[in-house]
C-alpha cells in the first residue's frame, strides 16, 4: 500500500509532464495544420478601410516564404505564377482594394514531413467562394512548406492531381 501512492503520483506527474511537452512544442504536422488554418481565416476576413487592408495583406504574407512560387495554372488567370512574397502581397491588395470577398476553407488536410524535419508537404482541397457565388471553386493543391526562421513558411503552391490514398 505504500508503494502505491507514490507510484501513482509518479504516474500523474509523468503524464501532467507529456502534456505540458505536447503543448510546448507540437509536432510538425500540428503546426502546419495549423497555418492552414489560420491563412484560411485569414484570407477570408473582409477588412474595412485601409488601413486594415493593409495589416491583412502583411498577415497573409506572414505565412509565406520570402521567395514563395506559386502556380496559378488552372484558375483562369492572364498570370499563370507568382513568385515572391512582394507580388503576392501586391496581388492580395490589389483584391482588397476591388472589394472582393473571399471565403476560403480548406478541407481534406494531409500532411507529410521530410524526415529532416526542415521540409513538409501538405495536399489539401482549396473551397474558394468569391463574391456572392453560389458554389464554390474547388481545386486540389500541394504546398511545399519549409522551416525558415524557426516558423514553417509555405515554400510553393500548385494545382495538384487528385490525392494519392496509400
Amino acid at each position: 500500500m505504500k508503494l502505491i501512492k507514490p507510484a501513482v503520483q509518479l504516474l500523474v506527474i509523468a503524464v501532467i509532464g507529456f502534456a505540458l511537452w505536447r503543448f510546448l512544442f507540437p509536432s510538425p504536422e500540428k503546426v502546419i495544420h495549423g497555418k492552414i488554418e489560420a491563412l484560411a481565416k485569414t484570407v477570408s476576413e473582409n477588412p474595412q478601410g485601409n488601413i486594415s487592408r493593409v495589416g491583412n495583406v502583411s498577415r497573409i504574407g506572414g505565412f509565406f516564404h520570402p521567395n514563395v512560387s506559386i502556380s496559378l495554372e488552372g484558375f483562369g488567370r492572364e498570370v499563370s505564377s507568382v513568385q515572391g512574397r512582394g507580388d503576392l502581397e501586391q496581388m492580395a491588395m490589389g483584391v482588397r482594394q476591388n472589394n472582393f470577398r473571399i471565403a476560403l476553407q480548406f478541407s481534406n488536410i494531409r500532411i507529410e514531413v521530410d524526415p529532416d524535419g526542415t521540409k513538409a508537404t501538405a495536399f489539401v482541397a482549396a473551397e474558394v467562394t468569391l463574391n456572392d457565388q453560389k458554389e464554390p471553386v474547388v481545386q486540389d493543391i500541394r504546398l511545399g512548406f519549409e522551416k525558415f526562421d524557426r516558423a514553417w513558411l509555405i515554400r510553393s503552391a500548385e494545382p495538384s492531381k487528385a490525392f494519392k490514398i496509400e
